[in-house]
C-alpha cells in the first residue's frame, strides 16, 4: 500500500500540530481533514471527526472513518512514517 501525505497545513494549536489529506494510492482514496498531534514527546494521527455532546451532556469525539484497531494501528504507523519523511526536523515518536 502506497501512502501520500498531501495538503500539509501546520496549525500548532495546543497539541494539534497540523492537518493534511491522506491518499491511499492503490485504492484511489483520499481522506481529507486528517490530524497530526504531538504531546510529551509522542506523536499520533487521527481520522477526521467532530466533537459532540449526548443528551446527558457527556462530551466525546465521533470519527467519520472507522476500522478495526489492529488495521488502524498499522495504517497510522505507516502514516507517521510518511510524515517523518516530509518533516525530517520532527523526531516523531509513537
Amino acid at each position: 500500500m502506497t501512502l501520500t501525505i498531501k495538503d500539509w497545513k501546520p496549525i500548532d494549536k495546543d497539541i494539534l500540530k497540523a492537518v493534511f489529506t491522506l491518499r491511499i494510492n492503490e485504492w484511489r482514496l483520499e481522506v481529507k481533514g486528517m490530524a497530526f498531534f504531538e504531546q510529551n514527546g509522542k506523536s499520533w494521527v487521527a481520522f477526521p471527526g467532530e466533537k459532540f455532546a449526548d443528551n446527558e451532556g457527556k462530551k466525546g469525539y465521533r470519527y467519520w472513518v472507522t476500522m478495526d484497531k489492529p488495521l488502524r494501528d498499522k495504517l497510522f504507523e505507516s502514516i507517521l512514517l510518511e510524515i517523518s519523511k516530509i518533516c525530517p526536523q520532527k523526531n516523531i515518536m509513537w
